[in-house]
C-alpha cells in the first residue's frame, strides 16, 4: 500500500474523531515548488517524502493533536530549518546524523522529532529515526510508509482514541502490539543479540557490551516483546545478588524494569522477591512492576515495602496499592497507626489521593505526630485539600 493510501486511512479516522486537525492540513506541493525549498540540500530526498509532501504540506497551525497522539506535521519549509539547524549548530563533528548520514525531520513532538535519512543516491524509501531533545538518535522504523500504515491500524482499531478530555490519547499495549509488527525485522535481531548478551557472564562484557544491553531492553519494552520474559528471568535467576560494579549492577535494575513493562505474570514471584534487593533501584523497579501487572498477590508485599528505608520505594509502592485499589479506610488507619514512622507519613498520602471524607479525620492526629516527616506529609495533605476546597 502507498504512504497516500495510509495517510488517507488516518484522515478518513481523524474526520471521525477530531475533524479541526484535518480541517488544518496545507495543500500538498508541486514537484517545482519543493525543488525551489530544498534546492540547497546536497542530497537526495527519500521518494516517500516527496510523495507526502506532493499529499499535504504539513499543519497550518500547531494543534494538540496530528498523527501521533501528540505532535505536529511540520510543512516542508519549517522542516528544512530544522534540517539546517541539525547542520549547522554544532560543529561539524556533532552534526545530528544517523549512521553517518544527516537526517531530515517531518514531524516535531515536544521537542523530540521523526525524521528521514538523506542519501548521495535516489531511494524510494528510507528508515524513520527518532530524535530525541539531546539529540540522540534511534530507530523507530524501517520506513516512512510503513510508519504511516502503522499509525493508521492504530486509529483504526482503537489504540489511539479520543480521550475523556478531547485529545487523542493511546493505549500503549495495543500501540506497541500494532508497532511490533511492522518492526518485525529489527525485533528479531533484537531478540537473537539479546540472547547472545545475556548468555555471557555479566562481569566480562566491555562497556560496549553493556550500552547494547540497556538499548536491546529498551527496545523490548518499546514493543512489549513478550518472548523475552524467559531470557530475563533466566538471567535474574543467574544473577540473585547484587554486582560489585554498579553499573553492571543496573543492569538487573533494568531488567526487573523490563519484566514490569511486558506485565506477564510469570514474573510475579521474582518481582516479590525483589522488593527485598539491596539495591534501591531494583525494589523500586519491582514495585512498579507489581503495580504494572495488576496481580493480588503482590498487596501484602507492597504493604511490607512501605517500611522501606528508601523514601523513592516507599512511596512507589505506596502509588502501587493505590493503583491496585488495594487501600481502604481500615488499611489506611492502619497505617496512620503503624509504629514506625516512615510508614505513618504514607498515611497522608494515601488521604489526598483518596479524597475519602472519612479518612480526613485522621489528619490531624497525623500533623500533632511525634516524628517530623509524617507531620510534614499531613501538613502537605491538609494544604492540597484545602486548595481543593475538601476541607476548611
Amino acid at each position: 500500500m502507498s504512504i497516500v493510501a495510509a495517510m488517507n486511512r488516518i484522515i478518513t479516522c481523524l474526520n471521525r474523531i477530531n475533524p479541526e486537525v484535518v480541517s488544518n492540513f496545507a495543500p500538498g506541493l508541486t514537484d517545482s515548488s519543493i525543488h525551489l525549498l530544498t534546492q540547497n540540500i546536497p542530497f537526495y530526498f527519500p521518494q516517500e517524502v516527496q510523495t507526502l509532501y506532493k499529499w499535504r504540506n504539513g499543519i497550518s497551525k500547531s494543534l494538540d493533536a496530528i498523527v501521533f497522539p501528540t505532535g505536529e506535521y511540520l510543512p516542508l519549509n519549517e522542516a528544512v530549518e530544522w534540517y539546517q539547524n541539525f547542520i549547522e549548530a554544532f560543529e561539524p563533528d556533532e552534526a545530528v546524523l544517523y549512521q553517518g548520514k544527516p537526517l531530515f525531520p517531518f514531524y516535531e513532538m515536544n521537542g523530540h522529532y521523526c525524521a528521514v535519512i538523506l542519501d548521495d543516491e535516489p531511494k524510494e524509501s528510507s528508515p524513520v529515526i527518532t530524535i530525541n531533545d539531546v539529540y540522540e538518535t534511534e530507530f523507530e522504523f524501517p520506513s516512512l510508509t510503513e510508519m504511516m500504515l502503522a499509525i493508521a491500524e492504530c486509529y483504526e482499531t482503537g489504540a489511539y482514541y479520543l480521550n475523556e478530555d478531547g485529545f487523542i490519547d493511546s493505549n500503549d499495549e495495543s500501540v506497541a502490539l500494532i508497532f511490533r509488527r511492522y518492526n518485525s525485522e529489527l525485533v528479531e535481531e533484537t531478540l537473537s543479540a539479546l540472547t547472545s548478551l545475556l548468555a555471557e557472564p555479566i562481569e566480562l562484557l566491555s562497556e560496549e557490551s553493556l550500552d547494547n544491553l540497556y538499548n536491546l531492553l529498551g527496545i523490548v519494552r518499546k514493543f512489549h516483546e513478550p518472548r523475552a520474559v524467559e531470557l530475563l528471568l533466566a538471567f535474574w535467576i543467574a544473577h540473585p545478588q547484587p554486582l560489585a560494579d554498579p553499573i553492571k549492577d543496573f543492569i538487573r535494575a533494568d531488567i526487573v524494569n523490563t519484566l514490569g513493562v511486558l506485565k506477564d505474570v510469570r514474573a510475579i514471584e521474582v518481582l516479590i522477591a525483589a522488593l527485598k534487593d539491596e539495591s534501591k533501584n531494583v525494589r523500586d523497579y519491582a514495585a512498579l512492576g507489581l503495580e504494572k501487572l495488576g496481580d493480588a498477590r503482590a498487596i501484602e508485599p507492597l504493604f511490607e515495602a512501605l517500611e522501606d528505608d528508601n523514601d523513592e520505594v516507599q512511596r512507589t509502592a505506596c502509588y502501587a496499592l493505590m493503583r491496585l485499589k488495594a487501600v481502604d479506610a481500615n488499611s489506611v488507619t492502619q497505617v496512620a497507626e503503624h509504629p514506625n514512622p516512615r510508614v505513618r507519613a504514607m498515611a497522608a498520602i494515601m488521604i489526598e489521593e483518596l479524597k475519602v471524607p472519612i479518612l480526613f479525620e485522621l489528619l490531624p492526629k497525623l500533623q500533632s505526630d511525634n516524628d517530623f516527616e509524617v507531620r510534614r506529609s499531613a501538613y502537605l495533605a491538609i494544604s492540597y485539600l484545602q486548595r481543593e476546597g475538601l476541607i476548611e
